[in-house]
């Protein structure tokens, strides 16, 4: 609310930084032609004499505190007439809710804590029509989304006619599944990142809703919550994993060591097997990777590359989460790997971990973005029914059984059974599969690569196995799509949680109005101390601009020593571009100068009016808070953690 004045101390640096450009203020201009240069000296020795003129110059100038007193004056009388209306108080109180439920209430799980600072941030609240009402809705960020999805349309139909035009091609009518180059604009990431900031935290507050909203106020049960979650968990899977692939996507399944990764390596480079997918004896991949056909191998953490090979990347992470070593990776966390191998109608892989207890949330939401399941199975009818029984896979027909659609399951022969064995227990394979997945259409595939004679035979394969999961019903990939889709549901679950907030914070609301009575007297006490006691020239007094430029050496500037080959330019051969470095060298100590001192004052003449607000929302336990460092001490706040500033 009140970091407005952070922007009127940048309009005053910007300000400054063009006044420097007009003559009398820069460092290589007239004001600096009664300078003695000789001759003889060196470009530097005569910068240097100059620089010492300059700063000197610029130290009167910036010593005056006319301008900054004049902007503290300013601000603190908006201060005094804002903190006072209704709109301010509303909108100051309902940003600082959630810091006061975590910090000074306590009564609530971070989880939700967490979730509710970021759907209750200023620039989301900036947005809303009526915060009391409603201080949590979406409706911009779909209309956001909304605009984007059209803008977007415009511009893919550009690149297509551009591209039309350059070959000389005809427009004709897209195919039904088109296979579509990676073309990830920085717009197109912002939206997906607008959708997350509304799906990630409504996705992480469901777990820990307190009893008395879900039952009292909401009325929902868990069967709504479960659908909930794996609707918005399905979403945020989808706009990670969006790589721009066709409509379908089959995700291999399947027991520990079953062949997953070398069955999924020889479906990306048509039957050769080369080494894409990281394998290992035990549980190799440890968490979900989207496999989609591109320019380049690459590898991304949902919206964010990663560097090195897909193989080193994925055995790194895996280390890492099996050790325990990386902990910011959350649930809804997947990886995405590109490489170019051309599949058969754009069709996308799907590399699922190992199927655990814990893991269950993350299988159904991984299986929920796919078209087909592909079990992979090592092992006799027997060995396979023990697995679905008792064993590795016990936990895979609930979470099928979860799934909204009935996938169609296709069961890949990847190890321990021969061609021969295959074809001759099929109908036994078949009784199992039926056994456990009665309502899924199920079909059976050989394709134990290592065990084939020939690449022909491995090739066919590989033909027969696109074959099967291209006859499956396809899915819309779209982010946009699938954001849009759940804008009811999402507004209506807003409205739910703004109703719990009005009810059981409305005493929450009075007291901050109360609190607020503090800050006018401590505003009305800063401008009486701007006005009179001319404590804004003593701060100027204290940390001139003149220290800072004195710490800055003309022979240290890149420009001044240039390193060639073997040899070392102490001086530049223009003295143009040496007068612009140093102008350009002047400014920048200017404005961090600038920007340091603004802190300062606005820390002693407009933050510290805001003690009392964060004394109430953010108290410090303890007892023991320490305001030269700023950190939390270890009884009243945990170590190594920065105490939240307002």
């Amino acid at each position: 609310s009140v970091l407005i004045a952070g922007e009127v101390f940048g309009s005053y640096q910007i300000a400054l930084s063009r006044s420097l450009a007009k003559p009398g203020m820069g460092c290589m201009t007239s004001s600096t032609a009664d300078v003695d240069f000789d001759v003889g000296q060196s470009v530097k020795a005569r910068l240097e004499k100059g620089l010492d003129i300059v700063t000197k110059n610029i130290d009167r100038q910036m010593s005056d505190a006319t301008m900054l007193q004049k902007m503290l004056e300013l601000l603190n009388y908006y201060l005094q007439v804002v903190t006072k209306e209704t709109p301010f108080i509303t909108f100051y109180s309902h940003s600082l809710l959630s810091h006061y439920m975590k910090y000074s209430e306590r009564q609530h799980p971070n989880e939700l804590c967490g979730s509710l600072m970021d759907l209750l941030s200023p620039q989301r609240l900036h947005y809303l029509e009526s915060i009391e009402s409603r201080c949590i809705s979406i409706k911009d960020v779909f209309k956001e989304v909304k605009r984007a999805k059209e803008l977007h349309k415009v511009n893919m139909d550009h690149q297509r006619s551009d591209y039309d035009e350059r070959f000389g091609m005809k427009v004709a009518e897209p195919d039904p599944a088109p296979k579509q180059e990676k073309r990830t604009t920085d717009a197109f990431e912002k939206t997906c990142l607008a959708m997350l900031s509304v799906l990630e935290p409504f996705f992480n507050m469901l777990d820990d809703l307190p009893d008395t909203w879900k039952n009292d106020i909401m009325k929902i049960d868990d069967a709504y919550i479960e659908r909930l979650r794996m609707q918005i968990g399905s979403a945020v899977i989808g706009i990670k994993a969006y790589n721009g692939g066709g409509p379908r996507r089959a995700a291999f399944v399947g027991a520990e060591s079953v062949g997953k990764s070398s069955a999924i390596n020889y479906m990306t480079s048509r039957g050769v097997g080369e080494p894409f997918m990281f394998i290992s004896s035990g549980m190799g991949t440890q968490l979900c990777c989207f496999i989609s056909d591109g320019q380049r191998e690459e590898i991304a953490l949902g919206l964010r590359k990663m560097t090195g090979g897909v193989q080193d990347a994925i055995q790194k992470m895996s280390e890492d989460l099996k050790h325990g070593r990386n902990t910011k990776i959350g649930r809804l966390d997947i990886l995405k790997a590109t490489k170019p191998y051309d599949p058969p109608g754009g069709t996308e892989l799907i590399d699922v971990p190992g199927i655990k207890d814990n893991k269950q949330l993350e299988t159904a939401l991984a299986l929920s973005t796919a078209t087909s399941i592909v079990l992979c199975v090592a092992g006799s009818p027997d060995k396979l029914k023990n697995q679905l029984t008792s064993g590795s896979l016990r936990f895979l027909k609930p979470i099928v059984d979860r799934l909204e659609h009935r996938l169609p399951i296709l069961c890949l022969f990847t190890r321990d059974v021969s061609k021969a064995e295959a074809a001759a227990k099929q109908n036994d394979y078949m009784a199992v599969m039926k056994q456990y997945f009665p309502n899924n259409q199920v079909q059976l595939l050989w394709s134990n690569f290592h065990a084939m004679d020939n690449q022909q035979e491995k090739i066919r394969q590989v033909h027969k196995f696109y074959e099967i999961v291209n006859k499956h019903a396809q899915k819309s990939s779209d982010p946009f799509e699938i954001f849009l889709s759940l804008e009811g549901t999402l507004d209506e679950f807003a409205d739910k949680v703004s109703s719990c907030l009005r009810e059981e914070y409305q005493s929450y609301h009075e007291t901050f109005g109360s609190k607020l009575a503090n800050v006018h007297t401590s505003v009305k006490k800063a401008i009486d101390d701007i006005c009179q006691n001319n404590q804004v020239q003593e701060e100027l007094n204290t940390n001139p601009v003149a220290k800072d430029l004195q710490q800055l050496k003309v022979g240290q500037i890149t420009v001044f020593s240039v390193y060639m080959g073997n040899t070392t330019a102490k001086e530049a051969g223009k003295k143009a571009l040496t007068h612009q470095e140093l102008l350009f060298e002047v400014r920048l100590v200017i404005i961090q100068w600038l920007l340091k001192q603004g802190k300062l004052l606005y820390k002693q003449f407009v933050g510290n009016h805001f003690n009392h607000i964060r004394d109430f929302c953010i108290p410090d336990k303890g007892g023991r808070w320490s305001r030269s460092t700023e950190r939390r001490t270890e009884r009243s706040w945990p170590k190594n953690h920065m105490r939240p500033t307002l």
